[in-house]
């Protein structure tokens, strides 16, 4: 139940690892590898510290030669949990790939803007998410005593704490959209921004229900069921890539109030390797490449103009 500990000692590792970049990659010429450097060596002085203040401050933690043995059913209920984990963050990720690989092939503005408005949006609903891993860890505890009553009460009481903070959350991200993108990219991007802020909030809409699916997350750990943990991000990622991927390919991009990509009606070609004609109709840009993509993983490469097009392909050898 101790939770200010472990923070001053995140806290401590935050500024020392600040400290480190700032010498390492100005002082030492280190470049990367010195922020890397840095970020291991104040990781590591952290993780030595919160070793040796739970050593000291929690007996029952210290590990005697009694304790070095195998039990089996330990043993087989640790893999239990773990492996389902495991599963369940290799499916975020891989959710989290398929995502960034459909937004890669919008071109250079929806990419600059899609990294600069991930980093802002986790960066709100961070708090949700360490939340669920509290409540997981209280509704172990009165798991395992059997006071299930307590369980009902806290569920309720932490799906409104939550709710309250992600409508909060939600009406900050709407509002201030445009200054936190600023954070990350200059006022002359114009359609950088566009992008980003059109991003982040409609993300920020649905901060609600993305809380609730943490502490969904964080009850079933707690009740021992980790696999239904799992089947919930499957759902979810499943339905955030397939959303994304299925209305993209007649949506794509569209043109914002500040934006300075202007519609290019003029039909464009490209030549392919391969006998036939590829024309579309898209935005100019002279910021991007032109690509160009006529079918399943073929994709012709232009200059100068913009990022999504509809194409007409004609097969020459028919």
């Amino acid at each position: 139940g101790n939770s200010l500990a472990p923070l001053l000692f995140l806290a401590v590792s935050a500024l020392l690892n600040i400290a480190l970049d700032l010498w390492f990659v100005l002082g030492l010429h280190r470049g990367v590898a010195g922020a890397a450097e840095a970020t291991v060596i104040s990781q590591y002085i952290s993780g030595v510290g919160i070793a040796l203040y739970a050593w000291i401050k929690c007996p029952g933690l210290r590990i005697r030669k009694a304790h070095c043995r195998v039990r089996l059913s330990c043993l087989k209920e640790i893999a239990g949990f773990s492996v389902l984990t495991c599963v369940q963050q290799s499916v975020m990720n891989l959710g989290i790939l398929l995502v960034q690989g459909l937004v890669n092939s919008f071109g250079a503005t929806v990419m600059a803007a899609f990294a600069a408005a991930v980093k802002i949006d986790s960066f709100a609903y961070m708090p949700v998410q360490d939340f669920g891993n509290a409540f997981s860890s209280f509704i172990a505890q009165n798991y395992g005593a059997g006071k299930k009553e307590r369980i009902q009460k806290a569920f309720a009481g932490a799906a409104l704490v939550s709710l309250i903070f992600c409508l909060a959350a939600s009406a900050v991200i709407g509002i201030f959209a445009r200054p936190l993108m600023r954070l990350f990219v200059g006022e002359s991007e114009t359609a950088i921004l566009a992008e980003g802020v059109r991003y982040l909030r409609i993300e920020g809409a649905f901060y609600a229900g993305i809380g609730c699916l943490f502490l969904l997350y964080g009850l079933y750990r707690a009740l021992g069921k980790p696999g239904m943990a799992v089947i919930l991000t499957a759902i979810s990622l499943g339905t955030r890539v397939a959303l994304a991927y299925l209305p993209s390919e007649t949506v794509g991009t569209e043109n914002q109030p500040g934006d300075t990509t202007t519609p290019d009606t003029t039909t464009t070609t490209a030549a392919p390797t391969s006998p036939g004609t590829v024309e579309g109709k898209g935005y100019c840009n002279s910021d991007d490449g032109l690509r160009i993509r006529s079918g399943p993983g073929t994709d012709y490469q232009g200059t100068h103009c913009a990022t999504r097009l509809r194409l007409i392909i004609a097969d020459n050898s028919k």
